[in-house]
């Protein structure tokens, strides 16, 4: 896997290992989600991810404070959205928890902020 250049600032991205923790029956490894996961440690912090090695790389928001924390495992600032995008009115986007790999779909009438 060759690690990609960060879409902000240009730095190297560095490999984010991001598993499913939740419901893993005990003694069994954590899969890895399926998705090539980066954060840019140098430059500006961004994580992002791509579905393969030559698919395009997807930045993500990382959400800090009550929008932050995940429903699932109860992490604090570990949670990143994808852009929201508007489809009939309502907001949607993609919510990763980067602490136990739980990726939920959103649709709300006000999209939070992006970064």
């Amino acid at each position: 896997m060759t690690a990609p250049a960060c879409p902000d600032c240009g730095h190297t991205m560095s490999p984010l290992p991001v598993h499913h923790l939740r419901n893993n029956r005990p003694g069994r490894p954590s899969p890895a989600r399926p998705e090539q996961w980066f954060a840019c440690g140098d430059g500006c912090g961004r994580v992002a991810y791509r579905r393969s090695d030559d698919g395009p790389l997807v930045p993500m928001s990382r959400l800090t404070g009550p929008g932050g924390l995940c429903p699932y495992c109860g992490e604090e600032d570990e949670s990143v959205i994808s852009r929201p995008r508007e489809r009939d009115g309502r907001w949607e986007w993609w919510d990763v928890c980067l602490a136990c790999g739980t990726g939920t779909p959103c649709r709300r009438p006000d999209p939070p902020e992006w970064r």
